[in-house]
């Protein structure tokens, strides 16, 4: 089943997230099934990310939980939806 996140950042090896209250995340190092959801407050827009990931660790900050998604091995077409992914977050970012 997917996991839906609050997207914080993101790079070219994962993300960085808010997990949604009441919802369960695997353990570090446990996998994430695709599709990634990811809502993006700031560009207020979602997208799902077609690609297996993992935990890379867990942090509170306040009364939110983050989380970091690695991307596992990505092939060659989830490697383009990244870099189409990351190239969408950048312009909605101004960055």
């Amino acid at each position: 089943c997917a996991l839906p996140i609050y997207l914080v950042d993101a790079s070219e090896g994962g993300l960085h997230c808010i997990v949604p209250e009441g919802r369960t995340v695997p353990a570090v190092g446990g996998q994430i099934d695709s599709p990634l959801l990811l809502h993006d407050h700031a560009a207020n827009s979602e997208i799902a990310l077609e690609v297996v990931s993992r935990v890379a660790w867990h942090g509170e900050n306040g009364s939110s939980r983050r989380i970091g998604v690695e991307f596992s091995d990505p092939n060659g077409s989830q490697l383009d939806q990244i870099e189409r992914f990351l190239a969408m977050f950048d312009r909605e970012r101004g960055s």
